[in-house]
């Protein structure tokens, strides 16, 4: 479900195609995505797993296209069976166009 090294995913998030790629963030974008999920933590009390730290990567990829949007609602719009259903390439330069 969560992609690893050279595998990216790509799923829909409020109607926006996402090609979620780990090895293309930037260091800034990964503290973003960071910083949002230490945030919750301290607000909700609760710790972070690697499914919130994934959604967290979503959410900064999102951001490059809708700047507004918070990790919250990021949260809300991604449900476990869209990303079960995500399309996961394995970085073998077969991957499908979005």
């Amino acid at each position: 479900m969560i992609p690893t090294k050279s595998e990216v995913m790509r799923l829909k998030v409020d109607g926006v195609e996402l090609v979620v790629d780990v090895d293309t963030l930037t260091m800034g974008e990964r503290r973003q995505a960071r910083i949002g999920i230490a945030a919750i933590e301290e607000r909700d009390g609760i710790e972070s797993d690697e499914l919130d730290q994934f959604v967290s990567f979503v959410w900064v990829v999102l951001k490059r296209t809708r700047p507004e949007v918070t990790l919250d609602e990021v949260f809300d719009a991604v449900d476990i069976g869209s990303l079960r259903a995500a399309n996961t390439d394995t970085g073998d330069g077969d991957d499908p166009e979005v």
